[in-house]
């Protein structure tokens, strides 16, 4: 009986008399299983095709057999026939057949099955496109442990153009970075557009910065651009943090008019003096007449 290593490429691998008959061996034995319907040996057999473990490689019986082996449930051949289906191995192309297998693979909590589903719903392809639904799953794949650089790169795209989310560039960045550092180049490359769009849209991004200007002395000072709103065009800041005076912060009639004529709002959308301090720290600053944001 030989036991193949499944991380090995068997195409570079040549067996010597004695091994090659053990495997034969061993090959039908599983063989006569999986005829007889055992959904173990069937997926033994589909990966022994599908990987040329001591015999040629076939794209058709590692999909027969995995075929089989989904039919009785198995997760892991279910989101093989998704993989099948969805690139043509062993079968005519499909996409809806594609999503049929992930989403029963899925649905046992498959993590890499989430993520191929989530991308079919992102690109329309064998359901309806669904940037939410794809973004869930890909979220859902990754709260199971799925550390794929792929799933990374797609979160990352995600946040990038808001699809499913609200345009986040820093984590794309930080997704995309993630991603390269495991040596997914694709995301490398994702990774250098992104730095320029954020050059180009919002240089002060993750930057610490002065704001000047403003109707209240307190909201002047320094602070961090921890987003950027892109559909309002400006900017999330944090001011540094300092002791609370007594009384500041506080509401009052004269405190909101203040941040009325300011026109800075929380990021919660609560208006100057309202709310906890640490809510109260973080506010949302545009280019408006009277106010400047700028590095320091």
């Amino acid at each position: 009986m030989v036991d193949p290593d499944w991380n090995v490429d068997w195409k570079t691998i040549s067996l010597s008399p004695a091994q090659q008959r053990g495997m034969d061996q061993s090959r039908a034995l599983l063989l006569e299983a999986a005829a007889q319907g055992h959904m173990h040996a069937q997926v033994v057999c589909g990966d022994i095709y599908g990987f040329g473990v001591g015999v040629a490689q076939d794209e058709r019986l590692k999909f027969l057999h995995h075929e089989k082996a989904a039919r009785q449930g198995h997760m892991v051949s279910q989101s093989n026939m998704g993989v099948n289906y969805n690139n043509g191995f062993g079968c005519e192309q499909n996409y809806e057949r594609a999503a049929e297998w992930f989403k029963k693979a899925a649905g046992q909590g498959h993590a890499p099955a989430m993520t191929s589903l989530g991308t079919l719903y992102w690109k329309g392809e064998g359901v309806p496109l669904n940037y939410k639904r794809a973004f869930e799953l890909f979220q859902q794949s990754r709260a199971l442990g799925n550390t794929d650089p792929r799933l990374h790169l797609n979160l990352g795209l995600c946040h990038e153009f808001g699809d499913g989310v609200t345009k986040d560039y820093l984590e794309a960045r930080r997704l995309y970075t993630l991603a390269s550092a495991q040596g997914y180049e694709h995301a490398t490359e994702y990774l250098k557009r992104l730095e320029e769009k954020i050059r180009t849209e919002c240089p002060l991004l993750s930057k610490r910065v002065v704001i000047t200007g403003t109707s209240r002395e307190d909201l002047n000072g320094r602070a961090v651009a921890t987003s950027f709103d892109h559909d309002r065009d400006r900017y999330v800041v944090d001011l540094d943090d300092r002791r609370r005076e007594p009384g500041e912060w506080e509401a009052g009639p004269e405190a909101e008019g203040e941040a009325r004529e300011s026109g800075v709002r929380g990021h919660k959308g609560r208006q100057l003096g309202f709310g906890d301090s640490t809510e109260a720290n973080q506010w949302t600053l545009s280019s408006g007449s009277g106010r400047e944001i700028r590095p320091p």
